[in-house]
C-alpha cells in the first residue's frame, strides 16, 4: 500500500493493494457479500468494512498477510 493514502471506497483501497493480493481482498469481499446481501460497504479506520446497523466486518491487506476483524464485543470467551 502506498503511505497513508486516504480512502473512500472499498473499491479504492483495493486498487492500492498490491497485485498479488487483489484477487484475494475480492474474494474476500464477494463471501461478505454473499452471506449478508443487505450489509453496506464502507471505510471505517481506514479499512474495508461492512455494516448492517452497526460495523460487523473489517478485513486489510498488509505486507505478508490479510486480517479479518470481526469486531467482539459482550462475549467474554472471544475476548
Amino acid at each position: 500500500m502506498a503511505a497513508n493514502p486516504k480512502f473512500t471506497t472499498i473499491d479504492d483501497y483495493i486498487a492500492h493493494a498490491a497485485a498479488n493480493v487483489r484477487p484475494v481482498l475480492k474474494k474476500i469481499r464477494a463471501i461478505v457479500k454473499a452471506v449478508a446481501p443487505r450489509a453496506q460497504e464502507t471505510i471505517s479506520y481506514q479499512l474495508p468494512a461492512f455494516r448492517q446497523g452497526r460495523v460487523f466486518f473489517y478485513f486489510a491487506a498488509f505486507k505478508a498477510h490479510i486480517g479479518v476483524y470481526p469486531p467482539v464485543k459482550g462475549d467474554a470467551a472471544l475476548l
